[in-house]
């Protein structure tokens, strides 16, 4: 990912960070598995122009744990109880905050 940004690139981001959004809302509402979820949040980070490396590897991980969460059993699932359900909707948080941190940086260019 390059470190030069234009106007064009900057435009694309965030288009690709609403994008990032509107998909944990799909993923929030069921209406798009987890793991649909979680192939689309890194093919639109892949399309990101400038990320630094830190955000990039957090981000990563939370979409890793998305990921292992599409993957649970139904017997998992209940093993776990309510845990299942904190862990879904603190990854899907927190994978919020990595992205409105990114499109509030997008906005200061």
């Amino acid at each position: 990912m390059s470190t030069g940004k234009t106007a064009l690139d900057i435009a694309a981001d965030r288009r690709h960070l609403q994008l990032m959004l509107a998909d944990l809302l799909a993923m929030r509402s069921g209406a798009s598995s987890f793991l649909q979820g979680a192939d689309r949040l890194l093919f639109l980070r892949d399309c990101l122009t400038r990320v630094d490396d830190s955000w990039d590897e957090r981000f990563t991980a939370q979409v890793a744990t998305i990921e292992s969460i599409g993957l649970a059993s139904a017997e998992q699932r209940v093993q776990m109880g309510d845990k299942y359900a904190a862990l879904v909707s603190n990854t899907l948080d927190s994978i919020e905050g990595l992205i409105v941190r990114q499109l509030e940086e997008a906005a200061h260019g």
